[in-house]
């Protein structure tokens, strides 16, 4: 688990659902840490940051390993390939940088957002990298070549605030502002299905199952919906966080189900 505040990153290790133990801080500038995520293997952290780079960390130590400049403003989110070997970052600057990890070389700047992109998600197969934008729209990109591959604008002039892959890698979801959780065939970029939240309102984070077979769905009303992923039926609804926006979700492979809150804090269930 990583917790973020004021320019520091908190590691800790879960001993169970309900056991934190503190592993070590990482403390960089006291500018904002938006984003981290762990490299496939669990050794690298990267992070990304207010102060316009991406810092990679020694993941059990803290200590830093290389801090990665390119961006030309605020990076508001990092995801590793699958392989671990690339780094895609993007933020306000509306380009997304794609990196080595193991030299910090830039291997390609991906250009077509004209707004701030809000999230990144590598294909389970690492062929393609997708990204979420201020400008509305979820951007397919070839992850070798760079190539733009195709753009979808369903969700109109809101911004897309997240996108995420089904485990098998052949479903994409995409959750906006305009109250919606989209579904695309990820091969053919058809649309499946919309899931809209019926009290209306953003939708600010979905995530899928480590079986995906549930697709988990959070937004500013404090509520988590479920689905189920292949009869895309509603499923029940967890009122967790009392009315308060949920900013974050995710499974761990177990199954345990863990929303942040904009109370201040994180629930998990079982």
């Amino acid at each position: 688990m990583v917790y973020l505040y004021k320019g520091k990153i908190d590691l800790c290790s879960a001993k169970s659902s309900r056991n934190w133990t503190a592993k070590c801080k990482i403390e960089g500038d006291k500018s904002a840490v938006y984003s981290v995520a762990f490299s496939p293997d669990g050794m690298t952290l990267a992070s990304a940051g207010f102060d316009m780079t991406v810092g990679l960390w020694n993941a059990r130590y803290g200590v830093a390993l290389q801090t990665l400049k390119g961006h030309k403003s605020c990076v508001y989110c990092v995801a590793f390939s699958p392989d671990g070997t690339k780094l895609a970052s993007a933020g306000r600057d509306s380009i997304i940088q794609l990196w080595n990890v193991w030299s910090g070389a830039a291997l390609q700047t991906l250009r077509g957002h004209r707004a701030s992109v809000l999230d990144l998600a590598f294909s389970p197969d690492g062929t393609m990298l997708v990204s979420a934008g201020g400008d509305g729209t979820v951007r397919f990109w070839g992850s070798r070549s760079g190539a733009a591959l195709q753009t979808l604008t369903s969700h109109g002039a809101n911004n897309v605030h997240r996108v995420a892959f089904s485990p098998d890698g052949t479903t994409l979801a995409s959750a906006g502002g305009d109250g919606a959780v989209r579904l695309w065939d990820s091969r053919s970029r058809a649309a499946l299905r919309t899931l809209k939240n019926r009290q209306g309102g953003n939708v600010l984070d979905v995530t899928f199952s480590p079986d995906g077979t549930t697709l988990a769905v959070v937004g500013v009303d404090g509520i988590v919906r479920f689905w189920n992923s292949q009869s895309r039926e509603a499923l029940h609804t967890l009122e967790v966080h009392e009315g308060i926006a949920v900013y974050g979700i995710a499974f761990s492979p177990n199954g345990t189900l863990a929303s942040a809150g904009g109370d201040g804090t994180i629930m998990l269930w079982g």
